[in-house]
């Protein structure tokens, strides 16, 4: 029965993380747009609003980056900018890498770093 649950727990962890990874996803692409849109007019405003790319699906908050600091995060796939409260970080699948201000890198976790999240000991997951 144990093991059943455990791997029923594991199943809904790696369903989260792949929903996560999704909604990260779609939002770095509205932010890819939202960007080409400020470079087609040619904006010279220092920093750019861009979506919260954070995994919650109804999150509407926006961050603002500029643009070096928006190609920066690009460059590494599993980063993304979110909104600087902990709300915005679901810790199960992820971890703040980066605290900025106006806003917080997190980083994607691998498939064992999420399972050795669930055996951590209180207080050491974000």
């Amino acid at each position: 029965m144990l093991v059943i649950a455990t791997s029923s727990f594991r199943a809904a962890r790696t369903a989260r993380a792949q929903r996560a990874m999704e909604t990260h996803t779609l939002f770095r692409e509205v932010n890819e747009r939202i960007e080409r849109i400020t470079d087609t007019f040619q904006l010279v405003n220092p920093t750019i609003h861009f979506v919260c790319e954070c995994a919650n699906t109804t999150c509407t908050e926006q961050i603002s980056l500029t643009r070096d600091e928006y190609e920066g995060l690009r460059r590494r796939p599993g980063h993304f900018a979110v909104v600087a409260a902990d709300r915005h970080v679901w810790s199960d699948v992820e971890r703040v890498v980066e605290n900025v201000t106006r806003y917080w890198v997190v980083e994607k976790l691998t498939v064992g770093e999420a399972r050795g999240a669930d055996t951590a000991p209180a207080g050491e997951n974000r």
